[in-house]
């Protein structure tokens, strides 16, 4: 357990020094698919390098590494007989685990839950098929438009209304397979709910998938005052934006600034 302990510890790290580094040298640039990349790469290496013990060697960060690993297996009695000898540290460690894995416990049950509703309202709507084969579910009631894997579920009333910016948006975000960034982040966060690196990071991706959907339906030729009115007014919260995703998701007013950037940069 101290192992597996200290594997957490090591990819925190990372993740803090991965996401300091994107934010401060990649974020500001509008090479969206490229920020996209380079964003999940920084997330997985997070958690692929540090099982790579023999990369630590021989770096300044390593022995620190491999030091606290050392003292983790120590505390924890799978090493050194004597961490007998020092037992507040153990139960101090111990304590802390506990704590860790009860915080993995309740994301994963709240990470069930969001998936358990998501497929309630997939089975609720009428669906349609669109001709790239992706699947349209519409509802009576009103729901803010989001989309997951190829399908995409709004309010009958916003496709009438709204249909194709909505439309375009959302598969926009299929298109480019957001869903399987949004699984990849869910379960980080599961493994580093205490760390705020991983919130950030998620949260810099979303807005990065904002960017290219937005970016889908601007490049469909749909006007860009009437689409930004649209955001504004669908501008309400949805329980299932941290799965899936939404028309809204976002800062809309990033969302508005990067559009009139890349307008900008078109010319």
């Amino acid at each position: 357990m101290g192992t597996f302990f200290a594997y957490i510890l090591k990819t925190a790290m990372f993740l803090i020094v991965y996401y300091l580094f994107y934010k401060l040298l990649m974020s500001r640039e509008t090479f969206h698919r490229f920020n996209r990349v380079a964003l999940v790469s920084l997330l997985l290496l997070s958690f692929v390098l540090p099982l790579a013990e023999s990369l630590f060697k021989g770096v300044g960060t390593g022995e620190g590494l491999v030091a606290l690993e050392g003292m983790l297996m120590m505390a924890t009695g799978v090493e050194d007989a004597e961490a007998a000898q020092i037992p507040t540290s153990h139960i101090l460690l111990g304590a802390l685990m506990l704590f860790y894995l009860l915080g993995v416990v309740a994301f994963t049950l709240r990470s069930l839950i969001s998936y358990f509703s998501l497929a309630k309202q997939l089975r609720k709507g009428e669906r349609q098929t669109l001709n790239d084969g992706s699947i349209l579910c519409l509802h009576e009631e009103q729901i803010a438009p989001f989309s997951w894997m190829h399908y995409i579920v709004a309010s009958r009333k916003d496709i009438e209304e709204s249909g194709v910016a909505i439309l375009c948006h959302e598969l926009g975000h299929i298109h480019n397979h957001h869903t399987f960034d949004l699984i990849l982040t869910e379960v980080a966060l599961i493994l580093q709910w205490f760390n705020p690196a991983i919130w950030l990071m998620r949260r810099e991706l979303q807005t990065i998938h904002e960017y290219e959907a937005d970016e889908a339906v601007l490049d469909y030729g749909i006007d860009a005052k009437s689409y930004q009115l649209l955001l504004i007014k669908k501008a309400a919260g949805s329980r299932l934006q941290s799965i899936t995703n939404s028309l809204h998701q976002s800062s809309i007013k990033k969302r508005i600034t990067m559009m009139l950037n890349d307008t900008f940069e078109t010319k």
